[in-house]
């Protein structure tokens, strides 16, 4: 294929984001940046672990689960609701909330797309942090049962809507 196809079909939109940077790819074998061609290859295949994830891939969620309020005798029960954070402070509700994306970008628009048809996109949060969003709501009488970061296809750190994913 033509280089000037190529760049023709990117600048109009005329391709899928996947083939964009498959083709992206092919171009930047001639400019032998490293760095660029590392971050293609990232986009296309996912990131390993470990790997740096950019800012753009960050996606703000909401802590969600259930929880029991009250004594073993009289108590509520509170089922896939938002889990309140308490006095927790700002940066341990960043790394509760905030998750990298690592998927390759196929996946990840198989994902967004299954989001739209009412799918959720989740991160279990391990049993042994109960105890600590516990802890910041002050609440003896909480006894959580399960939690999850629901993530929001909208809600990327860097994203316009921003705001409206705010934690």
């Amino acid at each position: 294929m033509a280089k000037s196809r190529i760049i023709k079909e990117l600048a109009n939109s005329e391709v899928t984001i996947s083939t964009a940077l498959k083709r992206t790819k092919v171009l930047l074998q001639e400019l032998d940046n490293q760095e660029i061609l590392n971050w293609v290859n990232h986009e296309i295949e996912g990131y390993p672990k470990g790997e740096g994830v950019p800012e753009y891939r960050m996606i703000t969620g909401e802590l969600r689960g259930t929880y029991f309020k009250g004594s073993m005798a009289s108590h509520m029960t509170y089922n896939n609701v938002p889990l309140p954070l308490g006095k927790m402070p700002e940066d341990t509700k960043r790394d509760f909330l905030i998750r990298p994306i690592t998927e390759g970008i196929e996946a990840l628009i198989e994902t967004i797309e299954q989001m739209d048809k009412g799918a959720t996109f989740a991160f279990v949060v391990p049993a042994d942090l109960y105890p600590i969003i516990a802890h910041f709501n002050n609440d003896p009488f909480m006894i959580i049962v399960s939690a999850k970061v629901e993530l929001s296809s909208v809600c990327s750190t860097s994203s316009p809507l921003k705001l409206a994913c705010e934690y």
